[in-house]
């Protein structure tokens, strides 16, 4: 297989879309993991609607670019195939199934495992120090918090609502509750709120950092390392890692996993 010149990676979400280009990817040296493939540059727009016309950087996408797609939105996965049917069709376009991952997998239903998560625990596993256990949190519309063993065996995790589809909620299931717009960078919301949209607002920001780092905590403790490294990613990372020192934010981390997901399907014999 000729060597592309670039790989553009693509992770569809339920609200966003990212998208990386990736050059001269590291390879490994020495008998050590190479690091982390880091994009040379990426954007970020809403999954809604069709993709904006040249969401990436001119000479980003060239007729030899393979594009890498990781998907859990069906609706979203369709507007980037047509967005490549329209400027590089004759670039090959992959959609990542599970067994494009090497990752090993310990839960009841792996084919049920969201593709994000798989690719996000397989740029972990790459920073994960040899022999010890893993946190990967990412903080989407919905946000995950997960484990990996000592092994780097992706062993499931925790699911709970990120922060516009907890205000939805609010609002949606009560009868006099307001839509509130919620920003966990927001470090003067209030926990005592003295009106109902400061009381909202202080009960999203400040309920989800707390469920995450306890949730976060009580996955060491379930792994037998309290002192497992945490890898948080996601459009609410940053925020959340924030004050929180034994977490590391990667913003790129589920992008990386899909590069190295598909990297190692392609040095598989055969393909």
């Amino acid at each position: 297989m000729e060597a592309p010149d670039s790989i553009l990676a693509i992770d569809i979400g339920n609200s966003s879309i990212h998208a990386g280009c990736f050059v001269d990817i590291p390879t490994m040296t020495g008998g050590r993991q190479p690091p982390l493939p880091a994009p040379v540059v990426s954007q970020a727009w809403t999954s809604e609607g069709p993709v904006p016309n040249d969401p990436m950087p001119p000479n980003a996408v060239t007729m030899n670019t393979v594009w890498v797609v990781a998907s859990v939105n069906r609706a979203g996965l369709q507007r980037v195939r047509q967005w490549h049917d329209s400027v590089a069709p004759s670039c090959p376009f992959i959609v990542l199934a599970r067994d494009a991952f090497s990752l090993a997998i310990d839960v009841r239903h792996p084919d049920r495992v969201g593709i994000d998560r798989l690719a996000a625990a397989t740029a972990a596993n790459r920073l994960r120090p040899k022999g010890r256990s893993a946190v990967v949190v990412d903080a989407g519309t919905a946000i995950t918090v997960d484990a990996l063993d000592s092994r780097g065996c992706f062993l499931g995790g925790a699911i709970l609502p990120g922060v516009g589809l907890m205000a939805r909620s609010l609002s949606t299931w009560t009868d006099q509750l307001p839509l509130v717009e919620c920003d966990l960078g927001n470090q003067s919301a209030p926990a005592i709120g003295k009106q109902t949209v400061e009381a909202i607002r202080g009960g999203i920001t400040w309920g989800i950092r707390g469920a995450v780092r306890a949730l976060a905590q009580q996955i060491q403790t379930e792994l037998g390392d309290t002192e497992s490294p945490i890898f948080v990613t996601g459009g609410s990372g940053r925020h959340l890692t924030s004050g929180w020192p034994s977490a590391t934010f990667i913003p790129q981390l589920t992008l990386a996993g899909v590069v190295i997901a598909y990297l190692e399907t392609a040095s598989r014999p055969g393909t």
